[in-house]
C-alpha cells in the first residue's frame, strides 16, 4: 500500500487525433460522497462549477468467498470491486476522466477516510489532482469552508481502519467455520460481537445464580400537629428508620422488625435537626453516538440500528421546502462532547429569545468525556442550527425523524442552559417513650426546585427505575423540637433483586465503559447478535438463547483472549495508536495472529460437537373437570377445555396467563349455551402401505425410527424360522417396484374380515376391492403380507416383540382397506362462565365421539385416536341441554404440545438459515413445516377463522395479519385489540405507548383508562 495518495500511474492515452482536436478540457470539479441524499444536499450548496456523485457506500471490499488476507505476505488485504458495484465504479471512472480535479467528501471518520482512499484506487484517478475535504455538518458554510481548505488523505487513519478490517476478518473467518462444523452452519464469531454476547450471557448467569435475601424496612407516616395557618390540613410526609441507638438497624426478618414496631407503640416523635442547603444539578452533555442510542432506546423505544438510520437521514439532508435540502444535525458517529463556539453562541441566542436571559449561564459550558477510549475527534451531535426548532421542521419530517430531531435539539439546547437549583432538606426525627429516651432515629429528605434551568427543556432518561433527587417531594416547614403526630407505621418486607438484564441502551453503555468497540460498531454489533439468534429481545430486554449460550461457552473455553474484556479493550487502544502514527499496523496484526492462530488449530481438534435441541412448540390453556352421569347413573368426570376468552384465543405463551384465568374462574358456575351433534361419515381412505407410509406410521404408532423400521421389514421379508415349516417370508419386499409386485389375494382378505369381524364390516358385502383402492397406482411399491391368511397371532411365537408389532401393523392395514366406512356422531357441548370481577366471558368446550358404526376403524384403530371417539363420554354429554348449569370440580392450567396436522407427532421450533420456523419432530419421515407465528390472542376481524399474528416487513417493521394468509389478506400496522369501534364498527387498535386505543377507520379514540375498563 502506498504512503501517499497522489502518486498514480499515468493513464495511457489511446484517443485519436480527431478526438483530441474536438475534446473540451474539463471545467468542473468532481465531488464524491457516499449517498445520493448527501450528494443532492451538497450539490445545491456548491453550484454549477461542481459535479457531485455518490459512491453508494464502499466500492472495494474483501471477498466474501474466502479470507482475502495474505497471512504470509504481511497480511496484505486482497481488495476487489463487488459485482453489484461494477456499474457505479464504471460511472465514477468516467466522471473522474471528465473532471479537472477530484474532491473526496466522505464521512469525517476512519471509515470515511478509508472509503476515500478506496474510491481513488477504484476510480483510477491517474494524474488528476485529488483532495480530501472534511466537514462535520452538511450546511452551506461548512461545505464551502471545507472545499476552500482541502488536504491529503490521512493514511494513518486509512491504515487504522484497514487494520480493524483485517483483524475482524481473521477472527471471523477462522473461528466461524469451526462453529459451523461443531454447532451449526451460518453461525459467526466476531471480535466485538463475541464480547458483547459474553456480557449478555454472564448477566443471565448472574440472574440464575442469584439467591434473594430477605430484608425489611420501617417507615413512619408523620404529620404536623398544626399547619400553622389554621385553614389547611397539615401535609403528611414519610420518614424512614435510619438509626437505632446510633447504629444502623438490622431488619433482617419480620420478627426483628415487629419488635421495633411494638416498642414504638405509644412513642413520641420530635424533630431533632433540620438541615437545608442549596444544591445544583448540571445539565447532561450533548449527545455522543452511544448516549444518543441509549436515550433513543429509553425515551423513544427506538433500537440502536433504527436510531442511527434516522440520524443518518437527518445528517445527510432533508427537503425543507423553500429552504431546500438541508442537513439538520452534525455527524452522528462521534465520541466527543465538544461544541463549536459559533454553535454555542447561536444556542445562547435561542435560549435568551425563547426562555429568557435568566436561563443563560455566565459563560458557555465545557463538557469532558469520561468513557474509556474516547477520541474526541469531532463535535458532539447537535442541530446544525439551534434556531431551527423541532416545530418548524416537523411538516417536512417523518414521525421517527421528528422525534429523534426533537430529542437531539432539546438535549443540545438544555446542555447550554443554566444549572437547575434545588433547596434540599434533611430532617432527623427521634422517637421513643414520652419523657424518656428516644433511641429510634427516622430521617426524611425532600427537595424543592428553586430554579428549573435546563429541566424546563430536557431531562435525561434513567435505566431500571434509578432514584433521582428531582423525584423527591417537598417537606413541610419543620422546626427543631417540634412534636409530630404519627399517622401509621409502615413495616414492609423486601428481597434483594438480581442485576437487571441488559437493554440495548444499557448494553451500549456497558460496552462504552469497558472501552470495547467504537461509536460506529455499537448498532451493528447488537443487530448481529439478534440476526444470528444469539439473543432475543422481550419487553426491551436482551435474553441469551440456548444457541447464544452454547457459542459463548465454546468461545470462552477455546478462545479465552478473544472474549476477554481487557484484551479487547487493549486492542482498541492499539488501533487508536495506529491512527495517531504511534504504531504500524502490520506488527500489531502479526503480534495478535501469532497467539490467535495456534488457538484456532487446537480448537479444530479439541472442540466437541454440540447438538442444538429443538424447542417443543407449546402453549398453555385451561382445563375444567365436571362430573356427569353416565347411562348407568354413575359419576363420570369429563374434561372441558377453554376455547375463547371474550373474543380472543385461549392459547397462551406463558403459564402465568393461564393461572390468572384460573384464579378469575374460582367459584363460578358454568351454563350450557350450546349442544351440537354432527354425523361424521368417515370414508375408508386407507390403502396398503407404501414404503413412505410405513415409515411414517411406524414412527407415529410404534415409536420406531426409519432405520429400525427398514431393518425389521427386511427381516420379515427375508424370512423367519418357523418350526416344521422352515424359513417363511411374511411380507413383500420393502424395495419392490410395481412391475414385480404380485396382486394381493383379495378373496383371502375378505375371508379374514368375515371370520374375525363379521360380514357386515366387509365393503359392498363381497370381496371386491373398494373403488378407491382398485387403482393400479396403489400397488406401486406397496408393502403387504405375502399371505393375508397368515394372521399375526399365528406367527407370534416365531417373532421378536418388535417384529410382531410391525407385522401386525402391516397385516391390519391391508385387511382394513376392504372394510366399510365409519359413521360417528361428534358431540360438542359449549359452556359459558362470566366473571363479574373482570367482566370477561369464558367459553369452555367438551367433546366426544359416539360410534354408530366403527367400520374400518375397528380393524385399524390407529386412525380412531384422531377422531376422539369415546362412547361413554359422548352419551354423558348428550344428557345435557341448553340452559343447564354445571359446577366444575377442578380448574387448572393445561400445557399443550402443538401436533403435526399430517402425522400427529409433536411440532418443534427449529433454527434455519433465515431464522426460526416450526417443523415436525418426525423429520425426515414427515417434512411438514410452517412459519413461526407470534399470536396476539385476537381472532381475525375479517375472516373470523384465523388468528391475528405478528409479522415483519422486508425492512423489519412489525405489522399484523391473519394466520390464514394468503387465503385471508387482513393487515394492520397497529395491533388489533379484538373489539369493534362503537361508531363505525371497524376494528380498534392500540395507539401509542400508554395503552390508548383508536379506530382504524374513523376518529374514535379511548384513553388508556377507558380501554382497560372495556
Amino acid at each position: 500500500m502506498s504512503d501517499t495518495t497522489n502518486t498514480r500511474k499515468k493513464a495511457t492515452k489511446k484517443s485519436t487525433a480527431k478526438k483530441q482536436t474536438t475534446r473540451r478540457s474539463p471545467s468542473k470539479s468532481l465531488v464524491i460522497v457516499e449517498s445520493p441524499a448527501k450528494a443532492r444536499t451538497i450539490e445545491r450548496y456548491l453550484g454549477k462549477k461542481y459535479s457531485v456523485k455518490a459512491s453508494m457506500g464502499h466500492v472495494r471490499d474483501l471477498p466474501k468467498s474466502k479470507m482475502g488476507v495474505d497471512v504470509e505476505g504481511d497480511f496484505e488485504p486482497q481488495y476487489l470491486v463487488p459485482r453489484d458495484k461494477n456499474k457505479v465504479v464504471k460511472e465514477l471512472r468516467e466522471s473522474v476522466k471528465n473532471s479537472k480535479e477530484v474532491l473526496l467528501a466522505t464521512d469525517p471518520d476512519r471509515e470515511g477516510e478509508a472509503i476515500a482512499w478506496h474510491l481513488i484506487e477504484a476510480a483510477q484517478a491517474g494524474d488528476k489532482p485529488v483532495h480530501r475535504v472534511v466537514f462535520n455538518e452538511i450546511t452551506s458554510d461548512a461545505v464551502k469552508q471545507a472545499i476552500e481548505n482541502p488536504r491529503d488523505i490521512d493514511m494513518r487513519l486509512v491504515e487504522a481502519q484497514q487494520a480493524r478490517r483485517v483483524l475482524d476478518r481473521l477472527v471471523g473467518y477462522e473461528i466461524s467455520p469451526i462453529l459451523w462444523k461443531k454447532v451449526k452452519r451460518g453461525l459467526s464469531a466476531g471480535r466485538v460481537q463475541s464480547v458483547a454476547l459474553r456480557m449478555v450471557v454472564e448477566r443471565e448467569e448472574e440472574i440464575r445464580e442469584f439467591e434473594p435475601v430477605e430484608y425489611w424496612s420501617l417507615d413512619a407516616e408523620l404529620q404536623q400537629q398544626s399547619s400553622g395557618n389554621g385553614n389547611k390540613e397539615p401535609m403528611p410526609f414519610t420518614a424512614s428508620l435510619h438509626r437505632v441507638d446510633g447504629k444502623k438497624p438490622e431488619l433482617s426478618d419480620e420478627a426483628s422488625t415487629m419488635t421495633i414496631v411494638n416498642d414504638l407503640d405509644g412513642a413520641e416523635y420530635s424533630v431533632t435537626e433540620v438541615r437545608t442547603k442549596e444544591t445544583q444539578r448540571r445539565p447532561s452533555a450533548p449527545f455522543t453516538t452511544s448516549t444518543l442510542q441509549q436515550e433513543a432506546s429509553r425515551k423513544l423505544r427506538m433500537g440502536a440500528s433504527l436510531a442511527m438510520r434516522r440520524a443518518q437521514e437527518l445528517y445527510e439532508g432533508v427537503d425543507l421546502g423553500k429552504e431546500g435540502t438541508t442537513g439538520l444535525i452534525t455527524y452522528m458517529r462521534t465520541d466527543s462532547t465538544n461544541v463549536a463556539s459559533a454553535a454555542q453562541q447561536r444556542a445562547r441566542e435561542v435560549i435568551e429569545h425563547r426562555f429568557g436571559k435568566e436561563y443563560l449561564p455566565e459563560k458557555p459550558p465545557v463538557y469532558t468525556r469520561k468513557s474509556k477510549g474516547a477520541q474526541e475527534a469531532h463535535e458532539a451531535i447537535r442541530p446544525t442550527d439551534p434556531a431551527r426548532t423541532p416545530e418548524q421542521v416537523r411538516p417536512f419530517l417523518s414521525q421517527p425523524q421528528y422525534r429523534l430531531y426533537r430529542l437531539i435539539w432539546q438535549r443540545f439546547v438544555a446542555s447550554q442552559t443554566r444549572n437547575a437549583v434545588f433547596d434540599s432538606t434533611s430532617v432527623d426525627i427521634h422517637a421513643g417513650k414520652p419523657g424518656g429516651e428516644k433511641p429510634y432515629m427516622f430521617r426524611a429528605t425532600g427537595s424543592v426546585i428553586k430554579f428549573a434551568g435546563f429541566i424546563d427543556i430536557y431531562r435525561e432518561g434513567r435505566d431500571d427505575d434509578a432514584q433521582d433527587e428531582m423525584d423527591r417531594d417537598a417537606l413541610p416547614q419543620l422546626t427543631q423540637g417540634e412534636l409530630l403526630a404519627l399517622q401509621k407505621l409502615l413495616p414492609e418486607q423486601h428481597f434483594t433483586q438480581p442485576p437487571p438484564r441488559y437493554s440495548e441502551a444499557t448494553l451500549v453503555k456497558a460496552l462504552e465503559e469497558q472501552g470495547i468497540g467504537r461509536p460506529s460498531t455499537y448498532a451493528p454489533t447488537i443487530q448481529t447478535l439478534k440476526s444470528r439468534y444469539y439473543v432475543n429481545e422481550e419487553d426491551r430486554r436482551l435474553f441469551p438463547t440456548e444457541l447464544g449460550e452454547i457459542v459463548n461457552a465454546l468461545l470462552k473455553e477455546h478462545f479465552p483472549r478473544i472474549v476477554d474484556y481487557e484484551f479487547t479493550s487493549e486492542m482498541e487502544d492499539e488501533l487508536d495508536e495506529i491512527a495517531t502514527g504511534e504504531r504500524k499496523w502490520v506488527p500489531v496484526i502479526r503480534e495478535f495472529y501469532n497467539d490467535f492462530h495456534p488457538a484456532v488449530q487446537k480448537a479444530e481438534v479439541n472442540m466437541e460437537k454440540v447438538q442444538i435441541k429443538d424447542e417443543p412448540v407449546i402453549y398453555w390453556t385451561v382445563e375444567a373437570t365436571i362430573n356427569l352421569e353416565d347411562l348407568l347413573g354413575q359419576t363420570m368426570p369429563v374434561t372441558a377445555e377453554l376455547s375463547r376468552v371474550g373474543n380472543k384465543s385461549a392459547e397462551f405463551t406463558e403459564e402465568s396467563s393461564a393461572r390468572a384465568i384460573v384464579d378469575d374462574l374460582r367459584g363460578l358456575t358454568f351454563r350450557v349455551s350450546k349442544v351440537d351433534v354432527q354425523t361424521d361419515r368417515r370414508t375408508n381412505f386407507l390403502r396398503p402401505f407404501t414404503k413412505d407410509d410405513l415409515l411414517t406410521e411406524a414412527q407415529k404408532h410404534l415409536g420406531f425410527n426409519s432405520v429400525k423400521t427398514v431393518t425389521l421389514a427386511e427381516q420379515l421379508y427375508e424370512g423367519v424360522s418357523a418350526n416344521g415349516s422352515g424359513e417363511i417370508s411374511l411380507i413383500s419386499d420393502l424395495h419392490t417396484k410395481s412391475s414385480n409386485l404380485p396382486q394381493p389375494d383379495w378373496d383371502h382378505v375378505a375371508e379374514m374380515i368375515r371370520t374375525h369381524y363379521g360380514a357386515s364390516l366387509l365393503a359392498n358385502g363381497h370381496s371386491a376391492q373398494p373403488e378407491e383402492a382398485s387403482e393400479e397406482r396403489i400397488l406401486a411399491g406397496v408393502v403387504v403380507p405375502s399371505d393375508p391368511g397368515r394372521e399375526p397371532e399365528s406367527v407370534r411365537a416365531y417373532l421378536t416383540n418388535d417384529q410382531f408389532k410391525l407385522y401386525d401393523l402391516i397385516w391390519r392395514r391391508l385387511i382394513a382397506t376392504q372394510a366399510t366406512e365409519a359413521i360417528l356422531e361428534n358431540v360438542s357441548v359449549t359452556m359459558e362462565a362470566e366473571s363479574a370481577a373482570t367482566r370477561t366471558t369464558y367459553l369452555f368446550v367438551a367433546q366426544a365421539g359416539i360410534a354408530e358404526k366403527w367400520g374400518f376403524l375397528e380393524i385399524y384403530p390407529e386412525v380412531a385416536a384422531e377422531i376422539r371417539a369415546d362412547n361413554a363420554v359422548g352419551e354423558a354429554l348428550l344428557q345435557l341441554s341448553e340452559g343447564d348449569t354445571v359446577e366444575p370440580v377442578d380448574i387448572a392450567p393445561a400445557r399443550r404440545n402443538e401436533l403435526c396436522d399430517k402425522c400427529g407427532r409433536p411440532m418443534v421450533i427449529k433454527l434455519g438459515r433465515f431464522g426460526k420456523f416450526i417443523a415436525c419432530s418426525g423429520f425426515p419421515d414427515c417434512r411438514n413445516s410452517k412459519p413461526l407465528l407470534v399470536k396476539v390472542g385476537v381472532e381475525c376481524p375479517e375472516c373470523g377463522e384465523g388468528e391475528v399474528v405478528e409479522r415483519r416487513s422486508k425492512k423489519g417493521r412489525p405489522f399484523y395479519g391473519c394466520s390464514r394468509y394468503p387465503e385471508c389478506e387482513f393487515i394492520s400496522w397497529n395491533k388489533p385489540i379484538g373489539r369493534r369501534c362503537p361508531e363505525c364498527n371497524d376494528i380498534l387498535v392500540e395507539a401509542g405507548r400508554r395503552g390508548g386505543v383508536k379506530c382504524r377507520a374513523c376518529n374514535y379514540k379511548e384513553s388508556a383508562e377507558a380501554a382497560k375498563a372495556s
